[in-house]
């Protein structure tokens, strides 16, 4: 593990962060540039290009040629995109990996603040900020599973604006990964691809005793995602498979109340889409929900 003394005379643990591009280079740059303006003083960006054929790898490179990119011949998706990101950092001796998505901005004191807390809770496995809409609307501070029922609750309102909060699971749009957890439970689970793989990755986490944690006072903005929104069938198609997938396999014994309020939401929705005139997007949930049953599972 590398570390450096920082100003104060204290050991500054190394935090990789990966930020995942994919033909969005300016979107790409501007994440980058809020990164390399970070207070933190010992932080290593690594970009990973994933598969991009708009030459975003050599647009990225000459912007910043202090950054690690790492140019994957194709399209890995989220899962092993990320995966690609987070064995570059173990290969550096990194503590902690940070995790975002490229349409994010950070405050100059994020990775200072999700790094002190983490270090302040040994057994965390995962630190994750406030993210907010441009608005400043509140997007995610993590969610809680529910005793007696299947689906997570969304933490809707940060009550302290310094104190950290126990949650049961956070978005890979911005999560710090203490790299001892990648080292017992592995990386993202590929077989997600797209949607519900940092869900699963938390419930992963957490089954081997780690805690999840939300700073408060680590804040990031995200920005609705453009690259989402391009692909709109095939989005639809991967957040209803992954979605099944995962109360499948994390939620028994309660997936017998869950999946078919699952099937009947994505049923509205079909019905929906296809009244709308959506008809690619009704066929490709109608094939996620189809998948999400009969996909075979560890």
């Amino acid at each position: 593990m590398e570390r450096m003394m920082a100003a104060t005379g204290a050991w500054s643990p190394l935090v990789a962060a990966i930020v995942l591009n994919y033909e969005l280079p300016e979107v790409t740059a501007q994440c980058v540039e809020s990164l390399l303006a970070s207070d933190y003083d010992n932080l290593q960006v690594t970009i990973v290009d994933n598969g991009s054929q708009d030459g975003s790898a050599e647009i990225l490179h000459e912007r910043f040629p202090q950054v690690a990119i790492l140019a994957s011949d194709r399209n890995l998706l989220f899962a092993g995109g990320m995966n690609l990101g987070l064995r570059h950092a173990l290969a550096l001796g990194a503590d902690y990996a940070l995790v975002m998505n490229n349409d994010t901005l950070v405050a100059r004191d994020m990775v200072s603040r999700l790094v002190e807390t983490a270090e302040m809770l040994p057994q965390a496995g995962i630190v994750a900020p406030a993210i907010y809409r441009t608005d400043g609307r509140l997007w995610a501070a993590g969610s809680r599973r529910r005793r007696l029922w299947p689906f997570p609750r969304e933490v809707d309102a940060v009550d302290s604006p310094r104190q950290p909060f126990p949650v049961d699971y956070v978005t890979g749009c911005g999560m710090l990964i203490r790299c001892g957890v990648l080292k017992v439970i592995g990386l993202f689970d590929e077989r997600y691809a797209m949607y519900y793989e940092d869900a699963d990755f938390c419930a992963r986490a957490a089954a081997a005793g780690y805690t999840i944690w939300v700073e408060p006072s680590a804040q990031m903005v995200h920005r609705v995602s453009e690259s989402a929104r391009r692909q709109a069938p095939q989005s639809a198609y991967a957040h209803t498979r992954y979605r099944i997938r995962f109360y499948r396999q994390h939620h028994q014994p309660l997936w017998w109340v869950g999946l078919p309020l699952i099937a009947f939401q994505e049923g509205f929705r079909i019905g929906k889409d296809w009244l709308a005139g959506r008809r690619g997007l009704a066929h490709a949930r109608l094939r996620g929900l189809k998948d999400g049953f009969h996909q075979d599972l560890p």
